[in-house]
């Protein structure tokens, strides 16, 4: 730390504790953003022992996510341990050539394969939801009041497990929501509060454990049996079959590795890691976009514009709950008008930073922007920190989706990083812009919404990928 203190401008802080205690009583991204405008695009400080290096510059993010990435590896002990029972040993846990070897089987997959059935799959997802809130009473205003967020929530994992398991919305409400978020909630409790790791005298203890070993049996089930039919169908003479993402990274696996044991453990890992991603931040992206185009100033009007001009010419004025496969745009025409939604989306990311922060570690000794640093050092990138930069983004606070639009090719590279940039990028990115899209665009066809209470966009404290501490609850009167 005093090393690193005469290079660049350091956070005073107790002695080992470092700040700790300021952590613990203020939003820890709100903090390290705060710092940032007080001590610049990098700085250091200490917690708990160790030194920990804030990076919000995009030079040097350059260098650390793309020109020399391969000498920064994720920081596992750290910030990860906590949702290890999820990751395992999925792609994003892994590094080098395990790294690249995983990646090498799904990025395809994710990126191109899946694309053109997410739109139907994100329909009947929808149509689910239109069900859910014309189910709910009437209020006296004459509208069906629902707290979207965790609506959207259990949307996007029935998006997910649909895509990668053919596991449709009944089962996955019944078995996989139920194990699966409570494991996420204790994971995310657990970032904050260690100990709870530990706590083997607490019932949550043992019933976090039950929940992860529940999880892994069923995660493996599904694939024994999928592997089990493939073989049935390579003996039969092939089948008509729709292939979802497993099937297609299990052909990857039998192409290249063979299949056993350690291919089943090694997919059952990336799955969880893709339900992970694949449905948290685009649940978190589609609630905060709501919260926004709901706020009185009309915004909403131009994704209902937009949906009218693309769903509407196609299918004949039918609504979402009207509409059948049939009616699908082509994801390569139609649905890449949806301009406006995107933009709103991205704005969304932009504004809250879902993933505020991610940290990485140096693997060998470096100098970066001017600065050696030692093996071992912890880097926070201050996604949060950018994204709220004025310098890059005027007026960051405000929320305007036009910034992604007429002026979107004067994005500065390094500057929105929702995904990551350079090799290391999410791979599910695409998948997760083109559901929410499909999703906001139906959403304010269907129904005129607007917001119930004050809504004042207080975000969690500690929840990653971020929310609303209190939800988002709109009124929605069918049209």
């Amino acid at each position: 730390m005093k090393k690193l203190s005469k290079s660049m401008p350091a956070v005073p802080g107790l002695f080992f504790l470092g700040s700790v205690f300021e952590f613990i009583s203020a939003t820890p991204w709100d903090l390290m953003t705060t710092w940032h405008e007080t001590y610049g695009p990098i700085y250091c400080f200490g917690l708990i022992g160790r030194t920990c290096v804030s990076v919000a510059d995009p030079a040097t993010l350059k260098v650390m996510l793309q020109t020399k990435h391969s000498s920064f590896k994720k920081d596992l002990p750290f910030t990860y341990k906590p949702f290890l029972p999820i990751l395992g040993k999925g792609i994003v846990t892994a590094d080098g050539k395990e790294w690249m070897r995983q990646r090498t089987r799904v990025s395809k997959v994710l990126r191109i394969d899946i694309l053109d059935e997410i739109p139907s799959i994100t329909l009947k997802a929808i149509q689910r939801l239109f069900k859910v809130i014309d189910s709910l009473p009437t209020d006296p205003e004459g509208g069906k009041v629902v707290e979207i967020a965790e609506l959207f929530r259990h949307l996007a994992l029935h998006v997910i497990c649909e895509a990668l398991l053919s596991v449709d919305a009944d089962e996955c409400d019944s078995k996989l929501a139920h194990m699966y978020l409570p494991i996420m909630d204790e994971n995310n409790k657990q970032v904050w509060n260690p100990l709870r790791a530990y706590a083997f005298i607490c019932p949550f203890w043992w019933e976090h454990r039950r929940n992860i070993r529940v999880l892994d049996c069923y995660v493996e089930k599904i694939i024994n049996d999928r592997h089990d039919l493939r073989e049935k169908e390579k003996k039969s003479g092939g089948s008509e079959r729709r292939k979802d993402v497993l099937d297609r990274v299990m052909g990857a696996y039998e192409d290249n590795e063979g299949w056993g044991v350690k291919s089943a453990m090694q997919l059952r890992d990336e799955l969880k890691t893709f339900i992970l991603a694949g449905h948290e931040t685009s649940a978190a992206m589609m609630t905060w976009a709501v919260h926004e185009l709901v706020d009185g100033r009309g915004l909403w009007e131009g994704v209902r514009k937009e949906s009218e001009e693309v769903w509407g010419g196609l299918v004949g004025g039918k609504r979402g709950g009207d509409m059948g496969v049939e009616d699908i745009p082509r994801r390569e025409t139609e649905l890449s008008k949806l301009e406006y939604s995107e933009a709103c989306l991205k704005e969304a990311l932009r504004k809250y930073s879902v993933v505020p922060t991610v940290t990485r570690t140096n693997v060998e000794d470096i100098d970066c922007a001017g600065t050696f640093f030692p093996k071992g050092t912890t880097f926070m990138i201050g996604i949060q920190g950018v994204h709220l930069n004025p310098e890059f983004w005027p007026n960051p606070t405000s929320y305007d989706p036009t910034r992604f639009l007429q002026g979107a090719k004067d994005i500065k590279p390094y500057t929105f990083l929702p995904f990551i940039e350079g090799p290391r990028m999410c791979l599910g990115q695409y998948l997760s812009l083109l559901e929410s899209k499909c999703v906001l665009s139906l959403l304010f066809r269907e129904y005129d919404v607007v917001r119930v209470g004050g809504m004042d966009g207080k975000r969690h404290r500690f929840n990653v990928p971020i929310v609303p501490e209190d939800g988002v609850v709109v009124r929605c009167f069918k049209r």
